[in-house]
C-alpha cells in the first residue's frame, strides 16, 4: 500500500511552487515547441496548433522569443481539440527530456544530489514556463510529487495538461537516475477510463483512479542515489545563468516585477516595503498580500536584487568587500558575507576576476562598470575626506 506523505527531515526539503502569472510574455518557448513538434508528427500543421494564440511558427525556433502562460495554455487547448488519441499528451510528455527545458533543464541534469536538485527546482522553476502548481514531499518510504490547478482550467484540459507534465516528470527522473528508475505508483483524480490498462503500461506502475489528488510516487531510496550526469562546475555556471534569466522573468511579471524594478532603480538606497507600498498607492499589508499571491515576498525580492548587484560589483569593479557591503545597505561586512553565502553558497572572493589564479572569470549579463566605478570613486573620496 502506498503510504501517506509525512513531514520530511530538514535534509530532505519539501517545496511548493506555484504557476506563473498568466499574461506577461516573459517565458521561453521550450514547451510550446515540444508540443507543436509532437502535433506535427501526428499530422497537425504548426499553424493550426498555434491558431488564435498570438504565436507564429517561426517564433518556435527563435531563442529570443517569449510567450505568456496564457499563450502556452492556448497551445495545449488547441492540441486537446485537434487530436483524438486520449494518450497523446502522456506519450508526448514521455518524449520530453531535460535538455528540452534549456538552461534550467541542464542545471537539473547536472545537479549533484536530491537536495541541490530541489533547491534549483524551487528557485528557478519559473524558467520552465510552469502551468501547474507542484508540491513535493518525502515520507518514510516514498517521494511524492503532487500537481494542482491554480488557473481554474476546464477539467478535461487540466487532465490533458497534467498527462503531459506527468509524462515529462517520469522521463526527467530517468534522465537523472538512468533507465532503471521506476515509479512506485500514480494517483489520478479522474474516473477510470476505458484505456486505463494502456495508462498503467505507459507509467510502468500501479495507477489509482478516483484519488483525492493527482500525484506520482517513487521509492525514497532514489533520494540517496547519485545523479548520473552530476557536474559541479557546469551546475555552478548554469545556476548563475538561470538566476539571471529568472530575474528577467520576475522583472517583467506582475507586482513582483514592479517591486523589482523599484529596487533596481534605487541601486543602493533601497526603500523599505512601506515606502514601496506608498509609491504604489496601497498599504504595505495589501502589497504583502499581492506578493504572496504571486509566490513572492519583499524580502526575497530584495535579496535577489542585492545578490545580483553584489556579483556584478565583484566581477566588474575593484570595490573592496566592505565597500560593496556598505553600498548594499549592510551595517557590517560580516553580515554581508553571511548573506552572500546564503544567496550563492560561495564566498565573495570566488566571483573576483583571476580568482585563485585560474584566469579571468567570464561575466554573464549586462556590465555595470560605469555606475559601480562611480560609487567606488565616491566611497574612496569619502574615506580620504574622513
Amino acid at each position: 500500500m502506498l503510504d501517506r506523505p509525512q513531514p520530511v527531515p530538514a535534509s530532505l526539503p519539501m517545496l511548493r511552487t506555484l504557476p506563473a502569472a498568466l499574461d506577461p510574455a516573459v517565458h521561453p518557448l521550450h514547451k510550446a515547441r515540444a508540443l507543436v513538434t509532437q502535433l506535427e508528427a501526428a499530422g497537425v500543421e504548426p499553424a493550426r496548433a498555434l491558431a488564435g494564440v498570438g504565436l507564429q511558427a517561426r517564433d518556435l525556433d527563435n531563442v529570443a522569443a517569449r510567450m505568456s502562460i496564457r499563450q502556452l495554455i492556448g497551445v495545449f487547448r488547441n492540441a486537446h481539440a485537434l487530436v483524438d488519441d486520449p494518450l497523446f499528451a502522456l506519450r508526448g510528455g514521455l518524449q520530453c527530456h531535460l535538455p528540452m527545458l534549456g538552461y534550467f533543464g541542464l542545471l537539473l541534469l547536472t545537479s549533484a544530489n536530491w537536495k541541490q536538485l530541489m533547491t534549483c527546482f524551487e528557485k528557478h522553476r519559473q524558467h520552465s514556463t510552469p502551468v501547474l502548481g507542484v508540491n513535493v514531499s518525502v515520507s518514510d518510504a516514498h517521494c511524492v510529487m503532487t500537481y494542482f490547478d491554480a488557473h481554474d482550467l476546464e477539467p478535461e484540459l487540466f487532465s490533458f495538461i497534467l498527462d503531459f507534465h506527468l509524462g515529462m516528470a517520469l522521463t526527467y527522473q530517468r534522465d537523472l537516475y538512468g533507465e532503471g528508475f521506476q515509479l512506485a505508483g500514480v494517483r489520478l483524480s479522474r474516473a477510470r477510463p476505458r484505456h486505463a490498462a494502456e495508462i498503467v503500461e505507459l507509467y510502468g506502475a500501479p495507477v489509482r483512479f478516483g484519488a483525492a489528488r493527482d500525484e506520482i510516487l517513487w521509492d525514497r531510496r532514489w533520494v540517496g542515489e547519485p545523479m548520473r550526469m552530476a557536474d559541479p562546475l557546469t551546475a555552478q555556471a548554469l545556476e548563475e545563468i538561470c538566476g539571471q534569466l529568472c530575474e528577467q522573468i520576475a522583472a517583467g511579471s506582475g507586482v513582483a516585477g514592479v517591486v523589482t524594478r523599484m529596487l533596481e532603480e534605487a541601486r543602493h538606497d533601497f526603500p523599505g516595503i512601506d515606502e514601496v507600498a506608498a509609491r504604489m498607492h496601497v498599504t504595505s499589508r495589501t502589497l504583502r498580500r499581492w506578493l504572496l499571491a504571486e509566490g513572492a515576498s519583499y524580502a526575497g525580492i530584495l535579496d535577489t536584487v542585492r545578490a545580483r548587484m553584489a556579483i556584478r560589483y565583484l566581477r566588474a569593479t575593484r570595490m573592496k568587500t566592505d565597500e560593496i557591503a556598505r553600498v548594499l545597505g549592510f551595517g557590517a561586512t560580516a553580515s554581508f558575507r553571511t548573506a552572500f553565502r546564503r544567496w550563492t553558497g560561495r564566498q565573495p572572493s570566488d566571483f573576483r576576476p583571476r580568482s585563485r589564479g585560474r584566469g579571468d572569470v567570464p561575466r554573464i549579463g549586462q556590465p555595470v562598470r560605469d555606475a559601480a566605478e562611480a560609487i567606488s570613486d565616491r566611497l574612496q573620496l569619502e574615506n580620504q575626506q574622513g
